[in-house]
C-alpha cells in the first residue's frame, strides 16, 4: 500500500460484500490501485452506528484505513443509509415489505463467499504455482486458484499449504472449476522459502522495478520479522535488506511498509532481541565479526532513514558498542541522536524516549509539560510481559521504572497543557491564582512556606476538600505558563487556617528546582504579590514519587530472587535459611494453637528435646520437614491450607491465592507464627506489606490475639490505625519509649544535630527579621544613602535656594551636628532643625515618583506576561464553569473522578500521608500536632513608614547601581524608580547572603538528621519481630525499609499491589517472599487508561508470576457468607467450597426470604464525567430504609456502587433521610463505598447499585470479571443487586450471574418475619409508601404489655415495623393540685413534668390595654410582656400620627413624613417633614443653551451648565481637504482625517495603507515580508538554545573548558589577527598560543538573545576584545560579558565595546599586561549609526530606540579605527584565546647589518610558532606578514616564506628621494604595495630596481603598477610562480608624482602607478621604489 496514494485520514466508501462471524469484508471498486487489494477487511465491532443490526451484503459503508498483519484493514466505519437498512439502524422502526423484499432481492444477486483452504501447490509448465483449493464443509470439493486471482501483496511470494480464504466459485473449465474472488483469512510462509527467495530475487533482479513486488508483500515481511531468530539467517536479511535499500532509491513508501512490517517483530528490541544478543556476541570476538559489525552498522544507518519511527530502538542498541571506543560507532550515535530528537520534535515526542531509565529525569521535563502527546502514548513505553518472562534485569527495570513515571505525571502535564490552551476541565487538576506568600515556617529544620491563594475552581470549602492534601505535588509559574516550573509539596495542612484564611504551607523541593533555591524563590513571590499561579497534581505524588527515586537507584542484579521475579524461573526453590532448621514445637503450642497438638505424641521419634537456659526449660524441637508432615495429619486445618503452608515452607517465592472469604489473613498468620519460631529465627524482623490499613490492622492483631506475637514485638509504621489493641505498636510510641542505650551514640548525634539545627533556625529568624526591615525603603534609608552634599544639594535645588543653605549652614554650626542627623529628625527639638525637616520631608514627597509612575514602569515590563496569566486563568474559568465533560461521549471503559466528591475512601491514602508525616515529626522530637496553628514568620510589608516597597518594583526590574552615586536633582521619573530600587537592593544585600546560606545549611542539616534518624529508628526496630506497613508507608519509608533489610517479607493482598511499588520494598538480601492475595478480584489501581488497557500496568507481579506458570497454591473453603452466594461464583472459583459448619449459622434478612436478588428497571443513567443514575440511586436507598425500617441496624448494610458519581448521589440521597428521618444519623449510617474501594472489606447484607442504563447497551468497565467478584462476594447474609436488565445483560459476566440468583424481577418482596403477610414493591414510588406506612407490611395487632402492667393499656400498633414497649402511651385524666385546672396526660408521665397551659385574661398596668397569658408562668409573664396595640398620640409636627406600637419606647420629634415644597428655581419637589428647605437639591431635567456654541443639552436643574462640553457631531473641511465629523467641542485643527493614503512609499513603489492624517511611516508590506523572515530566523535559533538546554540539563556539572587549537585552526585564526593589525598601532604580534573557549551556558544564552534581536537575521561577524587575566577568566569560564557602570568614559555609554581592528584591542590600555586577545563571535543584529558620542545610552534605550547594537567610524569623538558597541552581554560569546608576545618594532628599529654599497642579499625567513625578539629578520618577517595579510580584501593565502632583501644602493637612493618629498612638503610617508611579475624577473628587480625600458602603457597610463590589495597582483600579474613582491612606495602628490586608481572603503588603492611626473616620463621616479620582501605563498 503506497503512502502516495493511499490516506489514512481520508473517508473511502464501500459496500460489505461478505462476511464471516464477526468478520466482513468490504468491496472497493473505484480504489484497488490505492489499496492493492479489491477487498478491505472489517471487524464488526468497528462499526459505530450497527446499533444491534445484522450485518447483510450490499450495505454501503464509510470508513478509514490502515495497513494491518492481514492487509488492509478499516480502523473505524459506519454504515450509510440507504432504502434497505435506514430506517432499522436510525430509527430502531420495522422494515417495510417493500424495503424487506428490495432488500432479499439484492442478496440474492450476490453469490455468497465460499470458506476453504489451500491443501495443494503445484508448478506449471510456464513455471507459475497453481494453488487448490477445499471448501471446508466440504473438502471433496475442489476448485484450482490461479496466481493472478491472489492480492497484488501476495503474488510475489506465493502462499503454503495450509492458507484460510474466502472464496467466489468462478467458470467452470472443463472438469475443474476454477476461484473466482477470493479474500485470505490467514497466511501460512515456511522461513527458508521466504529468505530463499529473497536471497535469489535481489540476486537475479537487480533493477528497482523488479523488486517492487517484493516489497508490496507486506504481509511476508511481517512474518519475517517474528519468526526470525537464527543469526545466521538475521545477518543474511540484514545483507539483503541493505542491499534492497541501496536498490530501491525511489521507493521509500514501499520500503518503510515492508521494513516497518519486519521491524515489528523482535529483532530491535534493546532488551531481548537476538540482535542484541548478536551484537555483544561481537563485542568478545571483533576480528571474527569485523564484517557484520559494518554491515549492522550500516543496516542502523539506512533503517533511521527510511523507518524513522525505530530510531530510538536503533539508538539503545549502539549503546552496547559505545564503550569499544569506535569513531565510527559514536559517530554514528551522535548522528542518530541528533536525528532522533528532531523527529521526536516533529512527532510530539521529548528526548526522553532515548533515554534509559537511569537518566530519565524524577520531574516531568519542559519538553513533556509542553508536548504534543501525552505521556502514556510516547512509544519509548514497554507494556508489562504478563505471560511471557523478561530476558533481562534491564528490560524489566525499564519497563516498570518508565510505566511507574508515566502514571505519576501524564495527567499533570496533559492538564497543564489543556490550562494553558485554554482548555482545562478543573475537575482534571485544580489551579490557584493570585497565589502570595503569607509568611514562613521552620519546624525541625524543614522551611515551609506559607501561600496564600485561591482556587480558580469553585470550591465551597477547600479544607472539607480532596485538595491541597499533605504530601500533594504543587507546580507554581511566575510566568503564567509552567515554562519556569517550580515544584513544590504541601508539608503543613491546617484545617482552620485553610478555610478561614485560605493559607496552606508548601515546602520546596530542592532536588527539582536547580536553578532556583528557596530564597530566590521567597523573593520572587514578594516582587510578584498575587500575580503567581499554582497547579496541584492530580496524581498523589507520596504513593509514587518515592518509588520513582527508589527505583533509579535499585539495584535488581544484587536482589536474590531475581530469577524468581525477572525471568518467571518455574523450579521450586528451597529458602536457605529453612534447609536444616528446627521448630520449637512447645513455642507453637504455648501460643495458644493446638491445631497440631494430638500429633506430638505420634512424633516422638522425630523430635529432639533441648534445654532452654533463658527459661530453664526443656524444649522440644521438630524439623520443618516433619513440622509438615505433622500439619498434614492435623484436622484443624483444610487440605487447601496444609498444601499453603508446606508451599510457603518450600518455596522462596511462595504464592497463595485466596478466593473472597477463605481466611487469606488466617494462613498468613499461621506461616508467620512457625518462621517466628524458628530454633534460629530470622537476625531482622519479618516485614508484612499490605495495601489497605485496615488489612494491617486485622493481620498484627491477628499476631496479638492469637498469642503468636507480644504487643512489644510488634511496630506498626503509619497512622490511621483503628485497633486500641495495636496503639503501644505505633512507630512514634516504641521510639518515644526507646531507651538510652539502644543506639546511644546515634541519640547523640541525632541530639547534637538537632540543638546545630535550632541555633542555625534562630540565625534564621534573626535574618529573616533583619531582612524584613528592608522590605521597602524608609525615609532615614534614602538619607544614608546620600553623602551630605548630595543631601545638601537636593534640599537646595543644587545650591539655588540661598535661604535654605544658610538655614542648613547655621543648624549644623550652631547644634554642632550633621544634615543627615537633621533630615532624620533626630533634631527636632530645635526649630530650625525642625523646619529643615519638614522642608526635606516636603521636597521628598513632591521629588518621588507618584504610584501611577510605578504602575506604568511595572507594566512596561510585565505587562505582557501579566496579561497572558490573566487571560489563560479566564479561560480556566470559563472552561470549569461551563465545563462539558470529555468523557461524556467516548471513554466509557475509564473509571473517573467525580469533582467535587469528598470521600472518605477517596482521600485514604493522603489522610494516611497527613498522619504518616506527623508522625515522624513527632518522632524527630517536636512537630506539630493536627489542630496546632504553625508558627508563621511575616514578611511585613505594610508598615506605614514604608516610602516604597519590594512589591512596587517589576520581578526583573533593571539594576542600575552607578545612580546611587547621581545627584538626586534632575532625575527622570524612570531614574528615580531605579534609584529607589538600587537603594533598596543595596540595603538587602547583607541579608540576601546571609538568609541564603542559612536556609542552604538548614538543608544539609536537615538531611543529615534525617539519615540519623533513619539509622536510629531501624536499630530500635531491629530488635522487633514484626514490622507492619502499607505499601503506600514503605515507600514514603523506603530508606527505613533498606536500612532494616528485612530477610522475610510477607505480602498480604499481593494482587492489588503494582510491581514496581513491592518491588523497591524487597531488600537485596531478601531470602523469602511470600505473597497473599486473589487475582481474580481487582487489580491494583492504575489511573491512566492507555496504561491499564494498553500496556498491562495494572498487572501486579503476584498476577504475572502466576500467568507465567509459577506454582501457587489457591485456598478452597470460604468461611464468609451463606452457601448459596458462594455458589454465585463457580464460574470464577470452580473448586471454591464452604465450610457448612459456620456458614450455614448466617441468617437471613428479617425481612427477606432470600440471599440474592436482582431488582431490575428500566431507568437510563445520566450522561455525567462519572455516571449516575438518580432513580437507581433513590431505590437502593429507600430499599436500604425498608430494612432499617424493619428491623435491622444501619452498620449492618453497605451500598455500593460502581461509580463514584452515583456514590454521591447515594449519600444526596441518604442525607435527605438523616434530615427526614430519626433512624439515621451522622455516627449510625449505612456505609456507602465503590465497588473497587470496597474490596476485602465485608458485611452482612450488600445492596449494589450497578448504575448503567442506556439503549446503546454500553456497560463500559462494569464488564471486567473481577469488578463483578468483588461486588457479589462482600455480603455474609444477602446481596441485592439494582440495575436496568436490559444493559447489564449485555455484559456477559452479569448475564452469567443475574441468570443464577435466587429472585430476579422487576419487584421486590417483602415478608413478615412473624406472620404470614407479605408485600411487592416495583418502584421508589412503592417503597416511598411503605416508608411512609411500614405498618402496610402486616396490619395484624402486636398486643405487647407495657410496663405499667394495666390490662386494657396494650399495644395496639400494627406488627411491622418492629418497635419497643418501653412506655405506656395510654391517654389518662388529671387535675392539677395548685390551680385545679384540669387536663389529659400519657400513662407513662410523670407529674413533676407537666405544665397547665391554660390561657388567662389581664390589662396592663400602665396603659390598661387588654392581653392574655399561660397560666403556669403566673405575674412574673405580666411584667414582661409589651402591649401591642398602636401609639395614638401625633408628633411634634402636629401634621402627623405617630406608627410606633404602644409598649415600644419612642419619642415624637423627627418627624419622616414627606411633605412637598417650592424651591428656590421654581419647582416643587418632596422633602422629609423635618428637612430645612435649603437642604433640598432640585432634581428637575431642564434644558440649558451651552457657552461656546449654539446647542443646548438637557440637565438637572441642580447642575451648572458650563460643566458639560459639547457633544455634538459635526462636519468640517480639514487642512488635507477632505470632509471630517468630529464633536462640536472638539478643535478640526486636532481632527485626524480618516480616509485612506493614496500616496506610494518611495522606497519600495508600494501604496501606503494608512490613515490621510497618519504619517507615511514604514512599508507594511515590507515589513510583513521582514517579519516572516524574523520569524523563521528566530525559531532557529530558539530550536538551538533549546538544543543546548536540554544537553545541560543532562549534564548539569558540564564544566567550562578550553581546548588547544589545531595547526590548521591556528594559521586560520592567527592569519585573521595578522589581517587586521593597523599599522598605525605599532604592534607587531608574536602569536604562540590560541585556545578555543567552550561555555556551553553562554553558548545557549547567545542562540537565545539572537531570537531576540530586531534583526535576527544578520550573520554573526567576529571582532575583538582586549581585558586583562581577570576578565578573561570571567568572561570566559564565568558569566560572560558583564556591562560596565554609565561612565563618562564609556563614548557609547554603557554596552560590551569590540572592534574589527586586532591591533585596537591588543592596546596595553586593554589588554593590562594580560597579553591576551579574546576573539568573539558577536551579534550585531541592528546596528545603529552614530553621528556623535552618546556616553548616557543604556540597554533599555537601544531597546526603546530598536536597535540591537551601535556602529561608529572615525573620526566621531576622536576616533582613529571603527567601533562596535553590543548592550546585552549575550550578544558577545567568548569563542578563542589569542596568547602573544608584543614585538613593539618598527622597520627603523630593526636594524638589519650595515651592507656596503652595491652589496646585495637576499634572506630566506619560515614560518614559525615562536619567533626570537633579537633576530632583526625574524621581525621583518612579522611586520611583512601583518601587511600581507592586513591588505588582504578576498581570498586568503597562506605564506609558505618570506625572503627579505638588502640593497644599499637602492636603500640610498630611497631615502634622498624621501628626504626631498619632505623638503618640499609632499607625501613622504611610505605605503606598501605589491607587483606581480613572471620569476625570472624578480631577482634583476631586486638587484636593480624596475626599469621603465620593459614597461608598456596600460589601461591607466604609463608606469609600474602596484597594488595595495595582494589578490589584485596575484590574480592578473604573477606567472610561473607563487611569490609576490612587497615594495615601499613614496607617493608624493597623487596626480603628479603617481596615479591612484579605484579606492575602496577602507582608502586601499586597487592600482598605484609609479613612472610619470606631471604626465611625463621620469626615470627618477623609480627611486620612489624600495622593493624590501618577497612573499611565497600557497
Amino acid at each position: 500500500m503506497s503512502e502516495k496514494t493511499f490516506d489514512k485520514e481520508k473517508l473511502y466508501e464501500g459496500v460489505i460484500v461478505a462476511q464471516n462471524n464477526d468478520v466482513c469484508f468490504i468491496r472497493v471498486e473505484n480504489h484497488s490501485q490505492v489499496f492493492g487489494s479489491k477487498d478491505v477487511f472489517l471487524h464488526i465491532s468497528k462499526l459505530k452506528n450497527r446499533r444491534g443490526l445484522q450485518i447483510e451484503p450490499q450495505m454501503k459503508v464509510k470508513f478509514k484505513a490502515d495497513m494491518k498483519e492481514r492487509g488492509p484493514a478499516a480502523v473505524s466505519a459506519e454504515l450509510v443509509e440507504n432504502e434497505g437498512v435506514s430506517a432499522e439502524w436510525n430509527h430502531g422502526k420495522k422494515r417495510t415489505k417493500n424495503q424487506s423484499n428490495n432488500t432479499k432481492k439484492k442478496k440474492s444477486e450476490i453469490t455468497d463467499f465460499l470458506n476453504g483452504y489451500i491443501c495443494e501447490a503445484c508448478t506449471s509448465k510456464s513455471g507459475e504455482t497453481i494453488y487448490f483449493v477445499s471448501e471446508e464443509n466440504n473438502r471433496k470439493n475442489q476448485f484450482f486458484l490461479h496466481p493472478s486471482k491472489l492480492p497484488s501483496t501476495d503474488k510475489y511470494f506465493g502462499l503454503e499449504v495450509g492458507t484460510r480464504l474466502m472464496f467466489k466459485e468462478g467458470v467452470q473449465r472443463g472438469k475443474s472449476r476454477e476461484v473466482g474472488e477470493c479474500i485470505i483469512l490467514n497466511r501460512v510462509y515456511k522461513l527458508k522459502n521466504l529468505i530463499q527467495k529473497l536471497e535469489t530475487s535481489i540476486r537475479e533482479k537487480k533493477k528497482e522495478s523488479e523488486l517492487v513486488g517484493m516489497l508490496r508483500s507486506v504481509h511476508a515481511w511481517q512474518f519475517l520479522g517474528d519468526q526470525l531468530r537464527n543469526n545466521a539467517d538475521m545477518i543474511a536479511m540484514i545483507e539483503m535488506q541493505n542491499e534492497i535499500m541501496s536498490l530501491c532509491k525511489a521507493s521509500d513508501s514501499l520500503i518503510k511498509d515492508a521494513f516497518g512490517a519486519f521491524l515489528k517483530g523482535d529483532m530491535l528490541d534493546p532488551h531481548s532481541g537476538p540482535l542484541k544478543d548478536y551484537m555483544l556476541k561481537m563485542l568478545v570476538n571483533k576480528d571474527q565479526y569485523s564484517v557484520h559489525r559494518l554491515e549492522i552498522l550500516e543496516y542502523f544507518r539506512n533503517i533511521s532513514q527510511y523507518v524513522p519511527s525505530n530510531i530510538s530502538r536503533v539508538i539503545r542498541l549502539l549503546k552496547y558498542w559505545i564503550s569499544d571506543d569506535d569513531p565510527l560507532v559514536t559517530s554514528l550515535y551522535k548522528m542518530l541522536k541528533n536525528l532522533g530528537r528532531f523527529l521526536l520534535h516533529e512527532t510530539g515526542e521529548t528526548d526522553v524516549v532515548l533515554m534509559d531509565y537511569q537518566e530519565v529525569p524524577l520531574i516531568p521535563t519542559l519538553p513533556e509539560i509542553r508536548a504534543l502527546q501525552s505521556m502514556e502514548f510516547q512509544k519509548h513505553l514497554l507494556p508489562v510481559l504478563t505471560s511471557t518472562p523478561y530476558e533481562s534485569e534491564d528490560q524489566y527495570m525499564d519497563t516498570y521504572f518508565k510505566l511507574q513515571r508515566a502514571e505519576g505525571y501524564s495527567a499533570l502535564c496533559k492538564a497543564i497543557r489543556e490550562f494553558n490552551e485554554g482548555k482545562l476541565d478543573h475537575r482534571d487538576m485544580n489551579v490557584y491564582k493570585n497565589v502570595s506568600l503569607a509568611g514562613l515556617t521552620v519546624n525541625y529544620g524543614r522551611i515551609s512556606l506559607a501561600l496564600k491563594l485561591r482556587s480558580v475552581k469553585e470550591v465551597k470549602d477547600l479544607s472539607a476538600s480532596r485538595y491541597l492534601m499533605t504530601g500533594n505535588l504543587l507546580c507554581l509559574t511566575f510566568n503564567g505558563d509552567f515554562s519556569d516550573p517550580v515544584w513544590a509539596k504541601v508539608s503543613i495542612r491546617h484545617k482552620d487556617t485553610l478555610k478561614n484564611e485560605s493559607v496552606v504551607w508548601v515546602e520546596l523541593t530542592s532536588e527539582h528546582n536547580r536553578n532556583a533555591t528557596t530564597f530566590d524563590v521567597i523573593l520572587k513571590l514578594l516582587s510578584k504579590d498575587r500575580m503567581v499561579l499554582m497547579a496541584e497534581a492530580p496524581t498523589y505524588y507520596p504513593s509514587f514519587g518515592p518509588v520513582l527515586k527508589a527505583l533509579q537507584q535499585y539495584d535488581i542484579s544484587e536482589l536474590s530472587i531475581k530469577d524468581q521475579i525477572v525471568r518467571c524461573e518455574k523450579t521450586a526453590v528451597r529458602p536457605e535459611y529453612l534447609e536444616n532448621s528446627f521448630v520449637n514445637l512447645d513455642q507453637l503450642l504455648r501460643s495458644g494453637v493446638r491445631m497440631i497438638s494430638r500429633m506430638v505424641a505420634e512424633c516422638n521419634t522425630d523430635l529432639i528435646v533441648k534445654y532452654d537456659e533463658e527459661r530453664e526449660t526443656e524444649d522440644r524441637f521438630v524439623s520443618v520437614e516433619n513440622l509438615i508432615q505433622m500439619i498434614f495429619r492435623s484436622k484443624k486445618l483444610d487440605g487447601s491450607q496444609k498444601k499453603a503452608v508446606k508451599h510457603a515452607l518450600t518455596n522462596r517465592v511462595a504464592i497463595i491465592q485466596g478466593p473472597p472469604g477463605t481466611g487469606k489473613s488466617f494462613i498468613g498468620t499461621k506461616i508467620t507464627e512457625i518462621l517466628l519460631n524458628l530454633e534460629t529465627p530470622s537476625s531482622t524482623p519479618i516485614l508484612v506489606i499490605t495495601y489497605k490499613n485496615h488489612a494491617l490492622d486485622e493481620f498484627l492483631t491477628g499476631l496479638v490475639k492469637n498469642g503468636i506475637c507480644e504487643v512489644n514485638d510488634i511496630c506498626r509504621v503509619g497512622g490511621r490505625s483503628k485497633e486500641p489493641m495495636l496503639e503501644d505498636c505505633q512507630l512514634m510510641r516504641i521510639m518515644s519509649r526507646a531507651k538510652s542505650h539502644d543506639a546511644h551514640e546515634l541519640r547523640d548525634n541525632i541530639y547534637d544535630v538537632n540543638q546545630h539545627i535550632k541555633e542555625v533556625e534562630e540565625e534564621l529568624k534573626n535574618g529573616i527579621a533583619e531582612f524584613n526591615t528592608d522590605l521597602g525603603l524608609r525615609l532615614e534609608d534614602i538619607v544614608d544613602g546620600l553623602e551630605d552634599d548630595k543631601l545638601t544639594k537636593f534640599l537646595t535645588n543644587n545650591h539655588n535656594d540661598v535661604k535654605m543653605g544658610r538655614m542648613i549652614q547655621d543648624a549644623i554650626f550652631n547644634k554642632q551636628t550633621t544634615i543627615k542627623d537633621i533630615c532624620k529628625g533626630h533634631m527636632n527639638s530645635d526649630k530650625l532643625c525642625g523646619e529643615i525637616f519638614k522642608r526635606f520631608g516636603a521636597i521628598f514627597n513632591y521629588w518621588k515618583p507618584k504610584g501611577s509612575d510605578f504602575r506604568d514602569f511595572k507594566t512596561n515590563i510585565e505587562s505582557l506576561r501579566e496579561y497572558l496569566t490573566s487571560e489563560r486563568t479566564r479561560l480556566s474559568e470559563q472552561t470549569s464553569r461551563s465545563a462539558v465533560s470529555r468523557y461524556d461521549q467516548s471513554t466509557d471503559e475509564e473509571e473517573d473522578d467525580d469533582d467535587d466528591e469528598d470521600d472518605e475512601e477517596f482521600n485514604r491514602d493522603a489522610e494516611e500521608w497527613n498522619n504518616e508525616r506527623l508522625e515522624l515529626l513527632k518522632v524527630s522530637g517536636g512537630g506539630i500536632n493536627k489542630n496546632e496553628v504553625p508558627i508563621i514568620t511575616h514578611f511585613n510589608m505594610n508598615d506605614p513608614n514604608m516610602i516604597v516597597r519590594l512589591s512596587d518594583f517589576p520581578d526583573s526590574c533593571p539594576l542600575e547601581e552607578h545612580l546611587l552615586s547621581s545627584n538626586l536633582v534632575g532625575m527622570s521619573s524612570q531614574e528615580k524608580i531605579k534609584y529607589l530600587y538600587a537603594r533598596l537592593y543595596q540595603l538587602q544585600n547583607n541579608s540576601r547572603e546571609l538568609i541564603s546560606s542559612l536556609m542552604s545549611k538548614l538543608e544539609k542539616l536537615t538531611d543529615m538528621k534525617d539519615e540519623l534518624e533513619s539509622l536510629f529508628r531501624a536499630k530500635v526496630l531491629k530488635s522487633k519481630k514484626v514490622v507492619g506497613m502499607t505499601i503506600t508507608g514503605a515507600s514514603i519509608n523506603n530508606r527505613l525499609v533498606k536500612l532494616l533489610s528485612p530477610e522475610i517479607v510477607v505480602v498480604e493482598e499481593a494482587a492489588e499491589i503494582l510491581e514496581p511499588q513491592l518491588l523497591v520494598a524487597l531488600p537485596k538480601d531478601l531470602k523469602h517472599l511470600i505473597m497473599i492475595g486473589d487475582h481474580k478480584q481487582l487489580p491494583p489501581q492504575v489511573n491512566t487508561y492507555q496504561l491499564k488497557k494498553k500496556l498491562n500496568f495494572d498487572c501486579s507481579m503476584m498476577q504475572r508470576l502466576i500467568q507465567n506458570d509459577v506454582a501457587f497454591v489457591q485456598l478452597e473453603y470460604q468461611n464468609r457468607m451463606r452457601p448459596e452466594l458462594a455458589e454465585l461464583l463457580d464460574d470464577v472459583y470452580p473448586r471454591l467450597l464452604s465450610n457448612e459448619a459456620r456458614v450455614l449459622a448466617i441468617k437471613l434478612p428479617n425481612v427477606l426470604s432470600c440471599s440474592s436478588y436482582f431488582w431490575s428497571h428500566d431507568h437510563i443513567e445520566a450522561s455525567k464525567r462519572s455516571k449516575s443514575n438518580v432513580a437507581e440511586a433513590k431505590m437502593v436507598v429507600s430499599l436500604a430504609m425498608l430494612l432499617v425500617t424493619y428491623g435491622h441496624s444501619p452498620k449492618e448494610i453497605t451500598i455500593l456502587s460502581a461509580y463514584l458519581g452515583q456514590s454521591g448521589e447515594i449519600k444526596k440521597e441518604i442525607d435527605s433521610y438523616k434530615k427526614s428521618s430519626t433512624l439515621l444519623s451522622d455516627d449510625n449510617s449505612f456505609g456507602v463505598s465503590t465497588i473497587d474501594n470496597y474490596q476485602g472489606d465485608e458485611n452482612s447484607i450488600v445492596i449494589v447499585s450497578l448504575v448503567r442504563g442506556n439503549t446503546t447497551g454500553t456497560v463500559g468497565f462494569l464488564k471486567d470479571l473481577p469488578r463483578r467478584c468483588v461486588a457479589q462476594s462482600r455480603a455474609k447474609s444477602c446481596v441485592i443487586f439494582v440495575g436496568n436488565e436490559n444493559t447489564v445483560n449485555q455484559a456477559r459476566c452479569w448475564k452469567t450471574l443475574l441468570d443464577q440468583v435466587r429472585v430476579k424481577s422487576s419487584s421486590l418482596t417483602l415478608n413478615c418475619p412473624e406472620h404470614n403477610s407479605t408485600k411487592t414493591i416495583q418502584s421508589n414510588r412503592d417503597a416511598q409508601l411503605l416508608l411512609s406506612k411500614p405498618e402496610a407490611l402486616c396490619s395484624k395487632p402486636c398486643r405487647g404489655i407495657f410496663p405499667c402492667k394495666i390490662s386494657d393499656h396494650f399495644c395496639r400498633k400494627p406488627c411491622q415495623p418492629p418497635h419497643q414497649h418501653s412506655r405506656c402511651l395510654a391517654e389518662v385524666s388529671y387535675q392539677f393540685s395548685d390551680c385545679l385546672h384540669d387536663t389529659v396526660k400519657k400513662c407513662h408521665q410523670d407529674e413533676k413534668e407537666l405544665r397547665c397551659m391554660q390561657m388567662i385574661s389581664f390589662n396592663f398596668e400602665d396603659c390598661g390595654h387588654p392581653e392574655t397569658r399561660v397560666c403556669y408562668m403566673g405575674i412574673k409573664q405580666e411584667k414582661i410582656l409589651k402591649c401591642k396595640f398602636p401609639c395614638a398620640s401625633m408628633m411634634s409636627c402636629k401634621k402627623h400620627k405617630c406608627k410606633k406600637t404602644c409598649g415600644d419606647s419612642h419619642v415624637h420629634t423627627g418627624c419622616k413624613g414627606l411633605v412637598p415644597t417650592q424651591l428656590a428655581c421654581g419647582h416643587i419637589a418632596n422633602k422629609i417633614c423635618c428637612m430645612d428647605d435649603r437642604e433640598v437639591i432640585c432634581h428637575h431635567m431642564v434644558v440649558k443653551k451651552l457657552a461656546n456654541c449654539q446647542h443646548s443639552r438637557k440637565i438637572e436643574c441642580c447642575k451648572s451648565i458650563t460643566d458639560y462640553a459639547c457633544q455634538e457631531i459635526i462636519k468640517s473641511k480639514l487642512k488635507c481637504g477632505h470632509e471630517g465629523k468630529h464633536k462640536c467641542s472638539e478643535p478640526k485643527e486636532t481632527v485626524i482625517c480618516d480616509h485612506p493614503c493614496a500616496r506610494e512609499h518611495s522606497s519600495c513603489k508600494h501604496l501606503c495603507t494608512r490613515k490621510c492624517g497618519e504619517k507615511c511611516a514604514d512599508c507594511k508590506v515590507c515589513l510583513d515580508i521582514f517579519e516572516e523572515k524574523k520569524k523563521a530566523a528566530v525559531k532557529e535559533w530558539k530550536d538551538r538554545a533549546d538544543m543546548i538546554a536540554k544537553e545541560l540539563r543532562r549534564k548539569a556539572d558540564t564544566p567550562c573548558s578550553v581546548e588547544v587549537t589545531d595547526q590548521s585552526e591556528f594559521d586560520s585564526k592567527k592569519d585573521l589577527v595578522i589581517k587586521y593589525v593597523q599599522p598605525s598601532h605599532n604592534w607587531f604580534p608574536d602569536i604562540y598560543k590560541i585556545e578555543r573557549v567552550i561555555n556551553r551556558k553562554l553558548e545557549k544564552e547567545f542562540y537565545q538573545v539572537r531570537s531576540e534581536l530586531f534583526d535576527p537575521q544578520r550573520p554573526e561577524d567576529l571582532k575583538f576584545h582586549g581585558t586583562g587575566d581577570e576578565g578573561v577568566q570571567g568572561i570566559c569560564f564565568g558569566d560572560g560579558f558583564r556591562l560596565p557602570d554609565i561612565n563618562k568614559n564609556n563614548m557609547f555609554g554603557q554596552g560590551v565595546y569590540l572592534a574589527s581592528n586586532s591591533s585596537k584591542s591588543a592596546q596595553e590600555l586593554y589588554t593590562k599586561g594580560s597579553c591576551k586577545l579574546l576573539l568573539c563571535r558577536v551579534l550585531l543584529g541592528k546596528s545603529f549609526p552614530a553621528t556623535s558620542p552618546m556616553n548616557h545610552l543604556t540597554p533599555k534605550e537601544m531597546k526603546k530606540k530598536g536597535y540591537d547594537s551601535l556602529y561608529a567610524k572615525p573620526p566621531i569623538g576622536g576616533l582613529k579605527n571603527d567601533e562596535f558597541v553590543v548592550y546585552d552581554k549575550r550578544q558577545a560569546l567568548p569563542a578563542y584565546i589569542i596568547h602573544f608576545r608584543s614585538l613593539s618594532y618598527d622597520i627603523t628599529k630593526c636594524k638589519l647589518p650595515t651592507r656596503s654599497l652595491g652589496v646585495f642579499k637576499k634572506t630566506k625567513v619560515y614560518p614559525k610558532r615562536t619567533f626570537d625578539n633579537s633576530n632583526p629578520y625574524e621581525m621583518h618577517y612579522i611586520i611583512a606578514e601583518g601587511r600581507f595579510r592586513r591588505l588582504q580584501s578576498g581570498t586568503s593565502y597562506r605564506i609558505e616564506s618570506i625572503d627579505i632583501v638588502e640593497n644599499a644602493e637602492l636603500e640610498q637612493k630611497f631615502r634622498n628621494k624621501q628626504a626631498e618629498f619632505k623638503q618640499k612638503g609632499i607625501g613622504h610617508n611610505p605605503v606598501f604595495g605589491f607587483h606581480g611579475t613572471s620569476a625570472q624577473n624578480i631577482d634583476s628587480i631586486l638587484k636593480k630596481n624596475f626599469d621603465l625600458a620593459y614597461f608598456k602603457t596600460g589601461v591607466y597610463g604609463f608606469g609600474i603598477y602596484f597594488s595595495e590589495q595582494p589578490e589584485v597582483s596575484i590574480g592578473s600579474y604573477v606567472r610561473g610562480c607563487n611569490s609576490v613582491i612587497l615594495c615601499e612606495i613614496l607617493l608624493g602628490v597623487p596626480g603628479v608624482n603617481c596615479k591612484e586608481v579605484r579606492k575602496d572603503g577602507d582608502g586601499r588603492c586597487w592600482a598605484i602607478v609609479i613612472g610619470e611626473t606631471n604626465g611625463i616620463r621620469d626615470n627618477s621616479t623609480m627611486d620612489q621604489i624600495m622593493p624590501r620582501y618577497v612573499i611565497n605563498y600557497n
